[in-house]
C-alpha cells in the first residue's frame, strides 16, 4: 500500500493502522458525493462528477492501482501513452470551458480524485 498526502495536509491526530484500515484489512477511502472540485477533469474521463476523495488525508491505495489508473487514462483519453494522455486531458479540460476562461486548480487532473 502506498499513503499520500497533498503537500498543505496537517495531521490533527496519530495516524495509525485502526484509521488507514477497516477490520478485513481493507484501506479506508474516504469521500464526500454533493460535489466536486475537480469535476472539469472526471467530465473528460468519462467519470461521475458528484465525488470528492480529498475530504481525508492520507488516502492509502494499493500499488498496482496506480499503474491501472494510468492505463485508464490513456484508454479513455485514446493515446499512445500516459505522457501524451495527460497532455490531451489538460487541453480537453479547457475545451470543455467558457471560451477565454482561465484555468485554475480544478483544470487540473487530480490523481486523487481519478483514482477515487
Amino acid at each position: 500500500f502506498i499513503a499520500q498526502i497533498d503537500a498543505d495536509t496537517i495531521f490533527h491526530t496519530w495516524v495509525d493502522e485502526e484509521l488507514l484500515f477497516d477490520d478485513l484489512g481493507r484501506p479506508r477511502v474516504t469521500g464526500i458525493s454533493h460535489w466536486s472540485d475537480f469535476s472539469p477533469v472526471l467530465n473528460v474521463l468519462g467519470l461521475q462528477t458528484d465525488f470528492d476523495f480529498m475530504a481525508a488525508q492520507p488516502m492509502v491505495l494499493r500499488r498496482e492501482h496506480f499503474a491501472e489508473t494510468r492505463r485508464f487514462v490513456t484508454v479513455a483519453m485514446k493515446a499512445d501513452n500516459f505522457d501524451q494522455a495527460y497532455a490531451l486531458l489538460t487541453h480537453a479540460v479547457m475545451r470543455n470551458e467558457t471560451p477565454g476562461a482561465v484555468a485554475q486548480t480544478r483544470h487540473v487532473p487530480s490523481q486523487q480524485s481519478v483514482m477515487g
